[in-house]
């Protein structure tokens, strides 16, 4: 063999080398992605028993997991869903702490007097249409208003739900969400668009729920146009 084969041969050896480091160190660690993997592991959570979908849990996630790269959301570890499939005489807002992998609070929760009577049919961005909005939203500050507790929310995506903050959508108290009202024709009390839940619960979902994690508002017959 001549010498300029062997010093190739060495090149290519040294570059093989090189890039089998190169994919070792990318590659993420095998207890990172168990972990990631069971954060967002819908049996985890055992959904199905307090009646989160799968559906909507996984376009909560897709949605989170998006709005992380983004940086929008700061704090990733807790999730809350509201699923607008449901009519708004069952519990639909549910909580997800995603260190814990479990359901931290299940309640009701109001829909805009815009958006439909016992199911919520209808979705707006515009101010004054009374309808709830639908997609990602980052929770902001704890603030009393007019309803008492709230959260203030900002929507994440542009034409869907980023006029919430200006429309004054919030997570907020009120006396016409109720636990007791359960008859299957009888609709909870509806919002001005806000995702509103009872007065005895507020307290208790805003120990749960801080600034900078992720609320996602899903309906079953989402489109094209909310598509994450």
């Amino acid at each position: 063999m001549t010498s300029k084969f062997l010093i190739r041969i060495a090149f290519l050896v040294l570059l093989l080398y090189c890039i089998a480091i190169q994919i070792l160190i990318a590659a993420p660690k095998a207890s990172t992605l168990k972990k990631n993997n069971a954060r967002y592991n819908y049996s985890n959570y055992n959904c199905s028993k307090y009646g989160l979908s799968l559906q909507a849990f996984d376009y909560a996630i897709k949605g989170l997991q998006q709005q992380i790269s983004k940086g929008a959301i700061t704090n990733p570890n807790t999730l809350t869903i509201a699923d607008y499939s449901l009519p708004s005489n069952v519990n639909r807002l549910f909580v997800l702490n995603l260190n814990k992998q479990k359901v931290q609070l299940c309640t009701r929760v109001a829909h805009g007097q815009g958006s439909g009577g016992l199911y919520a049919t209808q979705f707006s961005n515009v101010t004054d249409s009374h309808q709830s909005s639908l997609g990602v939203y980052k929770i902001g500050d704890t603030y009393i208003g007019q309803h008492g507790p709230s959260l203030i929310l900002y929507g994440l995506q542009k034409g869907i739900n980023d006029n919430a903050y200006n429309r004054n959508i919030v997570i907020h108290g009120s006396n016409y969400v109720s636990d007791a009202i359960s008859g299957s024709n009888e609709a909870t009390g509806r919002s001005w668009g806000c995702p509103a839940v009872s007065n005895s619960v507020i307290t208790k979902l805003i120990k749960f729920v801080s600034k900078g994690t992720c609320f996602v508002a899903y309906a079953k017959a989402i489109t094209k146009k909310y598509a994450i």
